[in-house]
């Protein structure tokens, strides 16, 4: 992979870890263990006995998982104390005899935030009352590397494939209608505010600080303006329909993810991700997506405008001008 896939991969898998919770964390953990290590067990809940407080295990080493995965990581500090004492016991119970646990490690999406220094508290109290066993934290940036070590083929299969800018060709009309169809079938469409007067593309890009990946795929998507426009000639009102539901894609965007330094990119992958059927990972649909992200993005219906004034200076400003 070249660096800038790598960086795509990281983000991309980034954003899985940010919207998943429960159940969707623990399957996506599960994937990934399996992935990295063949002698991984998952153990599924069965009937009334459940999994038995065990998330997955390595039989050859006796490391266990237990998954927590809440909403939001960063408040229930006490849920999270209770479920780790109960979760353990009833791991030592039901399973150290079958396999004798050496290391156990509480795995927790923290949404990249941490969880404080009362789980290492807790977890040495572990320790303390089970001296057999080392009890470790395993949080969202530890499964990130199991990711990121994983083979290509791996990483492929979690993340879907990787959008290349240099393949973006003009789109068939039918392939962008089954896009619009999905867009309009799936997606509330909100009010929004008129745009800007003839945007200025590559100064956007700048304020908005996208990285060279989302930056390119949509300065090269956008050499399809001219067909896009001739298929939103014959439907005036599905342009207007399809601009409410990209700004609101970004607007909820916001709402859902961290304000960290990459988040405008977080952002851009956010929207493509949702923007297309599930089931789908074909070239050409990824394609028609990035070329309407485009014509939004230009149109100033998703990312911010450089030209309102948020932080209001002339200087401000004038740091992403266009240089001579």
């Amino acid at each position: 992979m070249t660096v800038n896939e790598k960086l795509y991969a990281r983000l991309r898998f980034k954003l899985e870890l940010l919207e998943r919770n429960a159940q969707s964390f623990q399957d996506l953990f599960t994937k990934v263990m399996t992935a990295h290590c063949s002698s991984f067990e998952p153990v599924k809940p069965y009937g009334n006995m459940g999994d038995r407080k065990n998330d997955g295990f390595n039989p050859d080493t006796g490391t266990y998982y237990q998954v927590y995965a809440p909403e939001d990581p960063s408040t229930n500090k006490l849920q999270a104390i209770q479920k780790l004492h109960k979760d353990f016991e009833g791991l030592f119970k039901n399973w150290n005899h079958i396999t004798p646990i050496n290391t156990f490690y509480f795995a927790v999406n923290d949404k990249f935030v941490g969880m404080g220094p009362f789980l290492h508290e807790e977890l040495k109290k572990i320790e303390g009352n089970y001296p057999t066993v080392k009890c470790k934290p395993f949080y969202a940036h530890h499964l990130m590397e199991v990711f990121m070590s994983l083979p290509e083929e791996h990483i492929y299969s979690l993340i879907g494939n990787i959008p290349d800018p240099t393949e973006i060709e003009p789109f068939e009309s039918h392939v962008m209608n089954d896009v619009v169809r999905y867009l309009l079938g799936n997606f509330t469409q909100t009010n929004t505010t008129p745009p800007p007067k003839d945007p200025d593309f590559d100064l956007k890009l700048r304020f908005n600080k996208l990285s060279e990946h989302p930056a390119t795929c949509l300065k090269f998507a956008g050499y399809q303006y001219g067909d896009l426009r001739d298929f939103f000639a014959t439907s005036v009102d599905v342009k207007e329909k399809l601009k409410e539901i990209f700004n609101g894609l970004y607007k909820k965007a916001l709402s859902d993810l961290p304000d960290t330094e990459d988040r405008n990119d977080l952002v851009f992958y956010y929207i493509l991700n949702k923007a297309h059927p599930k089931a789908s990972e074909r070239k050409d649909i990824y394609n028609a997506v990035l070329v309407l992200m485009s014509y939004y993005f230009s149109a100033c219906d998703i990312f911010e405008d450089p030209r309102k004034p948020i932080q209001g200076t002339f200087d401000f400003l004038k740091s992403y001008a266009p240089s001579n």
